[in-house]
């Protein structure tokens, strides 16, 4: 006589193949939305990283035209473009490029500066900063 498995160990196998396949499942999107927010965290370090730079060139020239000359001579930053106050660049960041997009103030040697850090090829910034930096005339008598 053939022993045939009953219908309860097959339905008590299905149950257990069908729990493991929801684990896996489970366990799988974790694993992806890990992967994700880690890339979201580099690249949000990485424009902060960005935005500081710009701001510290920002802080250290003493007008546009010397901020723009700060801009060309650095080895990472490309296309940049003047138009009006609005000052936009690539940057090439260790691990990607970033889009920036600098606005300067400058108003009684108060110079405010605001600066957007956008993923390439995004719409919406990644990163926005806002510094200002103060400078006083010095009297050469």
């Amino acid at each position: 006589m053939k022993n045939k498995p009953s219908i309860r160990y097959i339905v008590e196998l299905v149950v257990t193949l069908l729990l493991l396949m929801v684990i896996t499942l489970v366990l799988v999107r974790m694993f992806v939305h890990s992967k994700n927010q880690s890339d979201y965290a580099k690249d949000l370090t990485g424009a902060v990283n960005v935005a500081q730079n710009m701001a510290e060139l920002s802080a250290a020239s003493e007008d546009t035209p010397d901020f723009l000359v700060f801009l060309s001579q650095s080895d990472r930053v490309s296309d940049i473009s003047e138009k009006g106050d609005e000052i936009t660049l690539l940057y090439a960041a260790e691990n990607r490029d970033y889009q920036v997009k600098v606005i300067r103030d400058t108003k009684d040697g108060l110079t405010e500066t605001g600066i957007e850090v956008f993923l390439t090829g995004k719409t919406d910034p990644i990163y926005t900063l806002d510094a200002g930096s103060y400078r006083q005339e010095v009297d050469h008598r």
